[in-house]
């Protein structure tokens, strides 16, 4: 029943922060910090908190490293926690396909609406949403993709 209940509130999370992204382009880190927090409590006691904890390295050392090198431009702080938010949900290794997909299929629809003209070239497109589909996509789907990348590349 605690799962139901968090999983059904981190959907909801999800779903609230992609708007406020898509709308505003800000995102309040209060309400991400806190959620943080009570996703590490769940993956404590019903997940495994080590993996969380990794995929929050990697969601801090991927984003973080492109905030540093773009001076934020790129992406801003709200963007960072909020990987971090999902980082600790998936944990490792499906954190690492989340923001994989989260690329590629924002990379080919910014490249649509831009072609369309919907986006102007120095406008910036909320990166939220884009991750939230990364995350619902590697929860769901992540060990077929890691595996259909495995065979790939001749690891599997």
């Amino acid at each position: 029943m605690i799962e139901v209940v968090f999983y059904g509130l981190f959907f909801v999370y999800l779903a609230i922060l992609s708007w406020m992204d898509f709308r505003t382009q800000l995102l309040p880190l209060e309400p991400i910090i806190l959620a943080i927090f009570v996703i590490l409590i769940f993956q404590f006691f019903y997940g495994d908190l080590s993996a969380a904890i990794i995929g929050m390295l990697v969601a801090l050392g991927f984003f973080g490293l492109q905030f540093l090198l773009s001076r934020g431009r790129w992406i801003g702080q709200g963007d960072i926690w909020f990987a971090l938010s999902l980082g600790a949900f998936l944990g490792w290794p499906h954190s690492l396909v989340a923001f994989y997909l989260t690329y590629v299929v924002g990379g080919i629809i910014a490249l649509c609406l831009y072609i369309m003209g919907i986006y102007k070239r120095k406008q910036h497109l909320p990166l939220v949403p884009y991750l939230t589909f990364g995350c619902l996509s590697a929860w769901i789907f992540g060990d077929q993709i890691m595996s259909w990348f495995a065979r790939g590349f001749g690891l599997g």
